[in-house]
């Protein structure tokens, strides 16, 4: 692409951030979304429970990729399908790296491996609050554009910029505005050059997030190129580590991550028996927003049943034990569970 014309395509990326700042100036400022309290009741019932992770998994995995970088397209995001591991790519919309690339974006964002994820429209940070609001718009509308075939409005991870001024007083206050745009923090930045510098170092990380039963998460920016660079090396040792986990850890994206453990923390049970064989589940995750918080949650049904008939709302199956355990991944709604 020759200078003039990327210079062109940035100019017009800029006037559309200021028209979005604009628009959103004053009192014509989007409202806060806070999340409501969770309704009374538990997360568990007589015997089933929801399961701390998606497919009763022991651990969650996520992997994050900072500014856009080529390398990501080039050679990130062809090992993360490799490997079936997805990843969050966090944009800076109006940076010259993304503009020359953003029909490949746009073509790698439908891959089921690849989340798109606002860092901002400038990566500039913001001397006040309200700075913000124009920069978060801006980059989304692009997220939005880049994902045509996605529900809109959705839930997007949202990653602070470093290394530039930041004048937004604690996370509250940061969410506050964010979730206006139906945007969630990311876990706080980690990973290589500064941290978990070398791929034993990642490797063990990922053994202790399942021994602890949590989440592990590590975060990019060059993937064998660009600048802050990881190895090409330490990462495909990463991914074959996840891979080879994957029975025990869930890999997720961060939007995903956030959607699952959310919809745990409001999920009430109600259970009933009506014979030995059968249970009645009542799952519900009210006043959570379901079109924004759409991921099924996985049940464990103590029951020493080698196999169960399943009928939700996405319909009827059958779910085999595995390891003594009855797993069962539902929608929130009535749900019938059958011995077989």
């Amino acid at each position: 692409m020759s200078t003039n014309l990327v210079s062109r395509t940035s100019a017009a990326v800029a006037a559309t951030a200021m028209l979005f700042a604009g628009a959103v100036s004053g009192a014509e400022r989007p409202k806060a979304k806070p999340l409501p309290p969770p309704l009374a009741g538990e997360a568990a019932a007589g015997p089933v429970k929801v399961c701390p992770h998606l497919d009763g998994k022991d651990a969650a995995f996520l992997l994050a990729f900072d500014d856009g970088c080529v390398s990501h397209l080039d050679k990130a995001i062809p090992l993360l399908e490799k490997y079936r591991v997805p990843g969050t790519f966090y944009l800076i919309t109006e940076a010259g790296q993304f503009v020359w690339k953003k029909p490949q974006w746009k073509e790698a964002a439908k891959s089921p491996y690849v989340f798109l994820g606002n860092h901002t429209s400038t990566h500039k940070g913001v001397n006040a609050p309200e700075e913000l609001y124009g920069q978060a718009a801006a980059a989304n509308e692009v997220i939005r554009e880049l994902t045509p075939d996605k529900p809109w409005p959705r839930l997007v991870s949202f990653a602070i910029p470093g290394g530039v001024p930041w004048k937004i007083d604690g996370d509250a206050a940061l969410a506050e505005i964010i979730s206006a745009y139906d945007l969630v923090e990311r876990p706080k930045f980690q990973g290589p050059p500064w941290t978990y510098k070398t791929p034993e170092d990642a490797e063990a990380y990922v053994d202790a997030s399942i021994a602890k039963k949590t989440m592990g998460h590590l975060d990019f920016h060059g993937v064998g190129d660009d600048w802050h660079v990881v190895d090409l090396g330490y990462f495909e040792r990463l991914l074959k580590k996840l891979d080879a986990s994957r029975d025990r850890v869930w890999l997720c994206s961060a939007i995903d991550w956030h959607k699952y453990t959310t919809e745990a923390r409001y999920a009430r049970l109600k259970v009933t028996e009506p014979n030995a064989n059968t249970l009645k589940v009542s799952l519900s995750i009210a006043p959570l927003d379901a079109s924004l918080y759409d991921l099924p949650l996985t049940l464990e049904i103590a029951r020493p049943w080698k196999a169960a008939k399943v009928k939700d709302v996405a319909g009827e199956r059958v779910v085999e034990s595995v390891g003594g355990r009855l797993l069962v991944t539902v929608r929130p709604g009535d749900v019938i569970v059958r011995r077989q």
